[in-house]
């Protein structure tokens, strides 16, 4: 079980065209090209799609590489790669038209340098290699469970299949309906098999897309830098070859201060979400901007795929101790109960989110009723009496030393949590670390309490 906070509200401040970096930019040509200018706080891990786990892999993945299908503004699935669908009428199999003309960035790994044509046999390859155990992908489980399986009960080699270089044919185990919304996703971007076959685990960081932007340089913990494909397939309405960019230039300043001043300097053109320390200075409670800076920048807010959580471990087998209370449900309750989400988000946030109180599917999902779901809301009297129930706390049990661990840049949010869970008799210590340490932290079970997030 897992304790739900605030689902999002993305908050993104974006730099008008003026100010010094742009004077100051038009001395040297090199320099007037536009090159858009953001941070990644939270460091990169991988360039490969099959590793896009998170927002700072997703948001350099998506400018790198294509997929069949791609989400439009109302969340539906359109296609991207793909010309056209058909879907039987059992809902077991798919066949897609891929589109003519895309080409792969020109790389060594291609003959004389220069990229080819992307056809179905690189579709196929793409989502074998996802499901391949030897690739280790996060995203396997994307196909895992829906890939038609085999008398054996494994997964049938002939569940995706190329008859000619513009069809596939992907056959599933059962129906399932957003399975075009699957094929949206980062994880099944298209890769050519001669870029994982040169560089191997290095593909990581030498990425070969069909995407608006192709890959230049990775200077890990410091800086990516992206230009502009030339050969991009894609055009505006007006017949204008996209991207309009020139190149993308990523920065990875993990000190959310140190962003900020950056981006006050204009040294960045945008900045995505605010730290609570200094949303006062930018923000009014109500999240608005403060009308001194009217005029200098623009704040956009969208409604945000994404719900923060404190995740617990409840396998027993993972407990030397058997009656530890993250085991005994009426404890998890409490501790949920005992946090106030809505004061978390007013003056914490500045009202730039939305307190989880109806589970855990954030209210920009349409399809979800959250009035059919009754979640967990800030009742501290009610997680006292569950605690007491729980045989833990004051009056029961001792409650062994607990760490909630966290990434440095929810430090102070957690901490918030840790002093409501205190007032119920529950002391916590924390423990911060970057976001890349915390990460591997969580993914190798080192960790039974810890602060995470889902994005969609």
């Amino acid at each position: 079980m897992s304790r739900q906070f605030f689902s999002g509200l993305l908050i993104i401040f974006i730099f008008y065209a003026c100010g010094s970096k742009k004077q100051e930019s038009a001395e040297t040509a090199q320099n007037e090209q536009k090159i858009f200018y953001y941070n990644q706080a939270d460091g990169l891990s991988s360039l490969d799609p099959a590793f896009a786990r998170n927002q700072a892999n997703t948001w350099a993945t998506t400018q790198i590489f294509s997929g069949l299908f791609e989400l439009s503004k109302d969340l539906n699935p359109i296609p991207n790669l793909a010309a056209a669908a058909d879907v039987s009428a059992d809902g077991l199999e798919y066949k897609i038209k891929i589109k003519r003309g895309v080409y792969f960035h020109d790389d060594p790994c291609f003959p004389n340098g220069r990229g080819r044509e992307l056809t179905s046999k690189d579709v196929v390859y793409s989502f074998k290699r996802l499901l391949d155990p030897a690739t280790q992908s996060t995203g396997a489980w994307v196909f895992l469970d829906k890939a038609k399986k085999a008398s054996n009960g494994e997964i049938d080699p002939e569940w995706i299949t190329a008859p000619d270089l513009t069809t596939v044919v992907i056959k599933l185990s059962k129906p399932f309906g957003p399975f075009l919304d699957i094929l949206a996703m980062p994880y099944t971007y298209i890769v050519p098999r001669e870029a994982v076959i040169k560089y191997g685990e290095d593909f990581r960081a030498n990425p070969v897309g069909s995407g608006p932007f192709r890959f230049k340089s990775w200077d890990e913990g410091n800086s990516l830098t992206l230009v502009k494909n030339d050969n991009y397939w894609k055009y505006d309405r007006d017949g204008n070859r996209l991207p309009y960019l020139d190149a993308v230039q990523v920065s990875f300043i993990p000190d959310k201060h140190q962003e900020f001043l950056a981006f006050q300097q204009q040294k960045l053109d945008f900045m995505s979400g605010i730290q609570a320390t200094f949303a006062d200075q930018l923000l009014k409670k109500d999240g608005e901007i403060r009308d001194e800076f009217v005029g200098q920048f623009k704040v956009q807010k969208l409604p945000y795929l994404n719900t923060e959580y404190i995740g617990i471990v409840v396998d027993p087998e993972l407990y030397d101790n058997k009656n530890h209370p993250f085991l005994n449900n009426k404890f998890r309750m409490a501790l949920n109960y005992a946090i106030n989400k809505e004061e978390l988000v007013k003056f914490l946030l500045n009202n730039l989110g939305i307190p989880a109180d109806k589970g855990v599917v954030p209210p920009p999902l349409v399809a979800w009723d959250q009035d059919d779901v009754e979640g967990y809301g800030f009742d501290r009297a009610k997680a006292e009496a569950l605690l007491i129930e729980s045989g833990f706390g004051p009056g029961g049990k001792k409650i062994p030393p607990i760490t909630l661990y966290t990434s440095q840049q929810y430090k102070e949010i957690m901490e918030y949590v840790q002093k409501q869970w205190s007032q119920i008799g529950v002391d916590v210590k924390i423990e911060s670390n970057p976001a890349p340490v915390h990460q591997e932290m969580v993914d190798n079970g080192r960790v039974n309490i810890f602060r995470g997030s889902w994005l969609g």
